[in-house]
This record gives structure tokens, sequence and C-alpha cells, in this order.
């Protein structure tokens, strides 16, 4: 991941913008790694000067199913992780999606009310639309990403509202469609 001094240097960048735009609000996000044992790629103190953490699995996929919900469920504990990307880790067509138990995870999700990520990425599409209506059952907070590496990618958003809606997701469940103060008020829940 990103080291914690450019870390502090893109901080320093938004606040710049933000003094300059003072009419829309600039969150400093970062997704941050899920490690094998459930721990995050930052120590607390980095993850707590960040305004929206979003926590991921990117490497180790062949643990076992128990072992992947268990890695999942411990990273969604840590009260600084605000939504949980890519749940499968997925890529259609080059790398299946590793096992979990989406039952156990979406019950510490409630639990925790972490967000979970709609993935509008064309090779990740997840949540499945079965896993976001069971979401929205629950009352788990879901968020729409493009999953964007490019200015190109934010039309990737297009997908993920696709399937929230297959999931039958309406606007009260996507944090996405929250105002400024009611997204404020849940990321500092």
């Amino acid at each position: 991941g990103l080291a914690p001094a450019a870390l502090w240097k893109k901080r320093a960048h938004l606040e710049d913008l933000q003094s300059k735009f003072k009419k829309i609000k600039i969150f400093l996000g970062s997704e941050v790694d899920i490690l094998p044992n459930g721990n995050l790629d930052y120590e607390n103190a980095v993850l707590e000067k960040i305004d929206c953490v979003v926590a991921s699995i990117h490497s180790r996929f062949k643990q076992t199913e128990g072992e992947m919900t268990a890695r999942i469920c411990r990273a969604i504990e840590n009260p600084h992780v605000d939504i949980l990307g890519h749940i499968t880790g997925r890529l259609m067509n080059t790398r299946p999606g590793y096992n979990v138990d989406f039952e156990a995870i979406l019950q510490k999700a409630k639990e925790t009310q972490t967000a979970i990520e709609i993935n509008g990425q064309p090779d990740r599409l997840e949540l499945s639309d079965t896993h976001v209506k069971r979401a929205v059952e629950l009352g788990v907070p879901i968020v729409l990403s493009t999953d964007a590496h490019s200015i190109s990618h934010f039309e990737n958003m297009v997908y993920a509202l696709h399937v929230a809606r297959r999931g039958w997701a309406t606007a009260k469940d996507i944090l996405n469609t929250r105002s400024t103060t009611e997204i404020l008020e849940w990321l500092q829940s």
C-alpha cells in the first residue's frame, strides 16, 4: 500500500483543495489491504486519520472458506473500517473468487454497521444480486463503487447501480445517495 508519508502528503493536498472549493466536501479515503490474519496494512494510528477506509483482500487467495471468512470478519471488526471492498476478489474470466460464508460476513457487517461495496468494475461486478438482497434485508449499508483506476472508469457506476436494482436495493439502502451531512454522521458513528 501507500506509505503513510505519501498519505499525509495527499491529505495536505486535499486540505489545500478544500480551502479553495468550500462548497464541496473533500474526503481522504484509502483502500487498505486485509492481511492473511485479518489485520490491516496500516496501524490504527494511521487509519484513524483517514476519513473513509475501504478494506479489501489483495493476496493470499487460497485460504480455506473458514479462514477467509474469519479474516474478513476480523477486519471489519476494526472500528476504523467503513466499507468492505470486493468481497470475493474475483476477476471474471481471469481469477475465480475465493470462498466465503456470505451470511456470516453480512451478519458481522450488520453488527459493526460496516458498509458492503457493490463493485461496478466489469471484471468484478460483485456483490451478486442475491447477496445485495440479503444485505438489504439485514439493514447492512451498501456503497456503489466503480473501482476507478482512471477517470473513464467512473462510467462503471451504472453497472453497480444495475446490480443494486437487481438486489432490490433502493436509495435509502445506498450510502452514496445520502447528503454530505448524513455521510459525515455515518462515518463518525
